[in-house]
């Protein structure tokens, strides 16, 4: 019919008799290192070891669990404090998803969240962290008097589904907030490649009010014209450029100040994770005293409910520079 199709194939390996020594127990490791080669992205091959058979069996443990997470309660919100450099007042918290599994193992973010993403239960899992998190900012707004703010990451399935925006501003509605108490957070490789797809969600969304926030900024494959294109407020620099590298690494810092350079001229605002001393948040304060910091100098991920406990008397922690 005049089309070109490129056909690739996903190949599993198994050895006989090491991996097997009958035919279905061969078939069934061969088919594991299949599974291996699809996840690992396709269009490659994959030789079964006991080590992928556990690390599968891992995984399939993960997805069962999560599936039951949300009914039994067992997911947490945590957040981490955004700190303006110049005048070292918290002004906003990342908002974080922690699972403590049978309420006893906590399971790591980096193992479960490409599962929910994987099996569609990360769309579930957002709607009620959004909720429980509009909740909390809301009680310390209420005690502070203070107008802070959230980010949140949102995966690339979000920004496919119509009814993203009604979802965000349902849950602020119902805790009397408007959309300027959210920052979406959205990753590189997530705008990559689906730009076409993506666009009119994000510009919506930023015509909803939301902040729009480029994540891990430097370390995919984002444009200069991705961020003329899209309603782009914030950049957000990944940490592999800060933590145990700045000031001291020259290369580091040339890196560091060209990103604040380029936000500067695109007029954006710019979050710097990472920050886990003095000297480097009074390092970043000197190049822009307007951005926000993020890291263990000012606190690790906690609990909401601690944050609780720390701001429904209406204060506010005092950070030093």
């Amino acid at each position: 019919g005049g089309y070109v199709l490129k056909i690739t194939a996903s190949i599993g390996i198994a050895l006989s008799p090491r991996d097997g020594g009958q035919a279905d127990g061969l078939m069934q490791a061969g088919d594991l290192a299949l599974i291996s080669a699809k996840r690992g992205g396709r269009d490659q091959y994959a030789v079964y070891t006991p080590a992928l058979s556990e690390r599968i069996a891992r995984r399939f443990g993960i997805e069962q669990g999560l599936r039951r997470a949300l009914e039994k309660n067992e997911l947490e919100v945590y957040m981490q404090p955004l700190v303006e450099a110049g005048s070292a007042q918290l002004r906003g918290f990342e908002c974080l998803l922690r699972w403590k599994r049978d309420g006893q193992t906590m399971i790591s973010p980096a193992d479960f969240i490409p599962v929910a993403e994987e099996i569609g239960l990360i769309e579930p899992i957002t709607t009620w962290l959004v909720g429980e998190a509009c909740k909390h900012l809301a009680s310390w707004r209420r005690a502070t008097r203070r107008e802070l703010f959230l980010s949140i990451n949102l995966s690339p399935r979000h920004l496919l589904r119509e009814d993203l925006p009604h979802m965000l501003l349902g849950a602020l509605r119902n805790n009397g907030l408007d959309a300027s108490a959210l920052m979406l957070e959205l990753t590189e490789s997530g705008l990559v490649g689906g730009l076409e797809l993506v666009r009119e969600r994000i510009q919506q969304l930023a015509i909803s009010g939301f902040q729009i926030a480029v994540d891990d900024f430097g370390t995919g494959h984002s444009t200069l014209g991705m961020l003329i294109e899209l309603p782009i407020d914030k950049l957000k620099i990944d940490q592999s450029f800060v933590r145990d590298r700045i000031p001291h690494d020259p290369e580091a810092v040339k890196v560091l100040d060209a990103m604040l350079a380029l936000a500067r001229e695109l007029q954006l605002h710019v979050v710097v994770e990472g920050v886990e001393t003095a000297e480097q948040a009074r390092f970043i304060r000197t190049r822009n005293p307007q951005a926000m910091l993020q890291g263990y100098y000012f606190d690790r991920p906690t609990s909401a409910y601690t944050w609780d406990g720390l701001l429904l008397d209406g204060s506010l922690p005092q950070y030093e520079l």
